[in-house]
Order: structure tokens, then C-alpha cells, then sequence
């Protein structure tokens, strides 16, 4: 029997609420997917943390930022650091601040360094990484060849408040 137009008027409604219950739904679990990944995210954060706290030296203590990039650069010759990685192994290393992110920190130390062409810093690859090619002089104001990169993950850790990084 033929649907009158009353009927079908009201099933397209009924799909339409159907459909828009569905959408909340999946709205929902999105929201709740995201909630699970940044406590994975979290959760894998200190158990980076807490195996650096392991592993940690002091042989970078009391140095300032400067020092502790050129002296991880130099110590490295031909090994690449982007600025994240450059933090963790200064971190590892004993090199603490009062600063409140040491990321941005040592991020900006490298810029820096790269714009008074005491390193070379590649602005071309995406995330940008800084390197030396020879040792230097932990205490000279000159390095070789450096460059930097922050990976996607990098730049979100970046953009969380310090609370969150940790």
C-alpha cells in the first residue's frame, strides 16, 4: 500500500532524527578518543621522563643553554639533533634552568647560535635539525656546519602549558 504524504513526511523526519542522533553519537566518541590518546601521550611522557631520570649525568650542570648546545654539538661531530632531541640529551645530561620550558629554550639557544653563524641551521627540510661536522672547542664562540628540526610531535609538545609536559 502506497505511503500517503503525511507518512512519508514523517519518516524522512524520523531518518532526520535518526541521522542527527548518530552524528551526536559519533561527535561523542571522538571527544572520548581524543581524551584516551592524550593520556597515552601523557602516560608515554613520563615513562620518558622517568627513564631519563635513570640515565641522568651531571656532567652539564651549572653550565648555561649556550654552552650546553655548542658542548652536545661538539661532542657529537656529525650527529643530528633536532631541538627536541637536543633538550633531552642536555636534560640527560645534568643541564637544568630555572626557565619554566626548557624546549623553547633550547630552541631559541639554537636559532640563535644559527643566526650569529656560529652553526648552520637548514630551513629547507621540515622539521629543521642542527649537526657539526668536526669538534670545536666547547669554549669558542664558533662551531661548523649545524642544523635544526622540530618534529610535529615536538611542536605539539611545544605548544602545551608546562603543566601538561610533564
Amino acid at each position: 500500500m502506497p505511503m500517503n504524504e503525511n507518512g512519508r513526511d514523517a519518516a524522512v523526519r524520523g531518518l532526520r532524527e535518526y541521522r542527527e542522533n548518530l552524528l551526536a553519537e559519533i561527535q561523542s566518541l571522538k571527544h572520548d578518543l581524543n581524551a584516551v590518546d592524550r593520556s597515552i601521550e601523557l602516560l608515554n611522557r613520563q615513562k620518558e621522563r622517568a627513564a631519563l631520570s635513570e640515565a641522568v649525568t651531571n656532567e652539564y650542570e651549572g653550565l648555561g643553554a649556550t654552552k650546553a648546545v655548542i658542548r652536545l654539538l661538539s661532542e657529537n661531530p656529525g650527529k643530528r639533533f633536532t631541538a627536541g632531541q637536543a633538550r633531552t640529551e642536555v636534560e640527560r645530561r645534568g643541564f637544568s634552568t630555572k626557565s619554566e620550558n626548557i624546549y623553547n629554550l633550547i630552541s631559541t639557544t639554537l636559532n640563535r647560535l644559527a643566526n650569529e653563524k656560529r652553526i648552520r641551521r637548514d630551513r629547507e627540510t621540515e622539521p629543521m635539525v642542527f649537526w657539526t661536522e668536526k669538534e670545536a672547542d666547547t669554549n669558542s664562540a664558533s662551531l661548523t656546519s649545524q642544523t635544526v628540526m622540530l618534529s610535529d610531535e615536538e611542536q605539539k609538545q611545544a605548544l602545551l602549558p608546562t603543566e601538561q609536559q610533564g
